[in-house]
């Protein structure tokens, strides 16, 4: 098996903490106040589907892709009456225009060169109608800077499946990305089967008045930039992450 397929079927495991509904929540309060009538959502990177089933609970028209074949075909097998393709958050194209575009858990940070930003940006503004949201969260280099990554180690598990997840960080300030270097051993818990693999996440950590300027270059205007999942916050040094919030102009 390789190593995305072993990963992807991992995947809900390692992140069972996440706050999916507490993240959708705060996105449907953005859409309330901003375009009460928005109906479609577009789920940029949508990873294993946790996001736009929720989405997709609350009444939202919802179609979701990510680059990973794995993680559409878990997506898929979970929620049936969902569009999920594969794509590129650079070149996707679908023959519609939504009303949102999300891109959940700091999957705009995957893309660490200036060009490859400014094509996504400009692609999803090419899918959105005019006055569209445009809703993301990524890292917030002013908090990476203050507070510099560490190294962790973590086990997951549950009745079938162990995971320990090894992370050693390597922060490349003046690029402003940080590579995390992942060791992974993940157990079968009732074969015994072990499956050890390795990966590399290059992550780019942006600063809001970077992101503002990419953002209005590509047609959009910055409503909010704050800390993640906190419209009451700012996105300062003292926040890791941060929220974007822009409308398509």
């Amino acid at each position: 098996m390789n190593f995305q397929k072993i990963i992807a079927q991992a995947y809900d495991l390692i992140y069972q903490e996440k706050d999916y509904q507490q993240e959708s929540l705060f996105v449907d309060k953005i859409i309330k106040k901003y375009d009460k009538g928005a109906k479609k959502l577009l789920d940029a990177g949508c990873g294993s589907g946790n996001h736009s089933l929720i989405f997709k609970k609350m009444g939202y028209q919802v179609t979701g892709f990510d680059l990973s074949r794995s993680m559409i075909e878990i997506a898929q097998s979970k929620i049936k009456d969902i569009k999920f393709f594969q794509g590129d958050l650079r070149d996707f194209k679908v023959k519609e225009k939504f009303d949102v575009c999300v891109s959940m858990f700091a999957v705009i940070g995957y893309l660490t060169k200036n060009s490859d930003i400014l094509k996504t940006f400009i692609n999803i503004r090419k899918h959105l109608k005019p006055g569209g949201l445009f809703v993301f969260d990524v890292w917030n280099g002013l908090g990476v800077l203050t507070n510099p990554p560490e190294k962790r180690e973590k086990i997951f598990q549950n009745d079938s499946l162990k995971v320990l997840r090894k992370a050693v960080p390597d922060l490349i300030a003046q690029d402003h990305i940080c590579q995390v270097n992942y060791d992974f051993l993940i157990t079968d818990k009732i074969t015994g089967q072990e499956h050890e693999a390795k990966e590399k996440h290059t992550v780019r950590f942006y600063f809001p008045q970077e992101i503002k300027l990419m953002l209005e270059i590509s047609g959009f205007e910055v409503i909010k930039i704050c800390k993640a999942f906190d419209l009451s916050k700012p996105a300062n040094q003292e926040a890791w992450h941060m929220s974007v919030i822009a409308k398509a102009r």
